[in-house]
């Protein structure tokens, strides 16, 4: 029990910090998607504010979501348990993973989707007259990078707990580890 909330609070961490980062970067590329895409929770425009603030409600419960999973593949049923230090170099590399994805959907959505940004779908008419194509590139750039941010966040968390499961050892018996040292033993 006490390795699984090690696990979970670790997992909750984590997404905290990588959202706060995330969030520091968008923010700085479009203050408009804190702005005018999102609900004014914080009453500012601050970026360094608004990263902090967004970074930790946006991100928190994905990653509760994903240490209570990653728990039940490292700690529960037959199999040898796995402890938070086993399954911590795997997550670090989701990590880089989702960081990667998503610095490179944000560069092309930035490059090819900015005239997108004035459909009413993202902005209102008065917004969308009123941005410039930058901000509008930049929009979509920090909209797409969020986006792809969840997408590959979601589907890596899952191969990561498979993986999380299918590499723990089935736990070998009483009568199995006596007959191990017996073995060792006869030369």
């Amino acid at each position: 029990m006490k390795e699984s909330l090690k696990i979970t609070g670790a997992s909750i961490l984590a997404a905290i910090l990588y959202g706060i980062a995330q969030d520091m970067v968008t923010v700085r590329v479009s203050l408009e998607y804190f702005t005018a895409g999102h609900p004014n929770v914080f009453n500012t425009a601050n970026p360094t504010v608004l990263a902090l603030g967004w970074g930790v409600i946006a991100s928190w419960w994905a990653g509760l979501i994903l240490g209570l999973c990653l728990s039940v593949a490292a700690q529960y049923g037959p199999r040898v348990r796995l402890r938070l230090v086993d399954i911590a170099a795997p997550a670090c590399m989701l990590i880089v993973i989702v960081g990667t994805c998503t610095a490179v959907a944000g560069e092309l959505a930035f490059r090819y989707l900015g005239s997108c940004v004035r459909s009413p779908l993202f902005l209102s008419a008065d917004e969308a007259f009123a941005w410039s194509d930058n901000q509008c590139a930049r929009f979509a750039a920090a909209a797409c990078a969020h986006t792809v941010t969840y997408l590959t966040a979601c589907v890596g968390g899952l191969v990561l707990c498979v993986r999380t499961w299918r590499i723990r050892p089935a736990k070998i018996s009483r009568s199995e580890k006596q007959d191990n040292i017996m073995s060792k033993e006869i030369p």
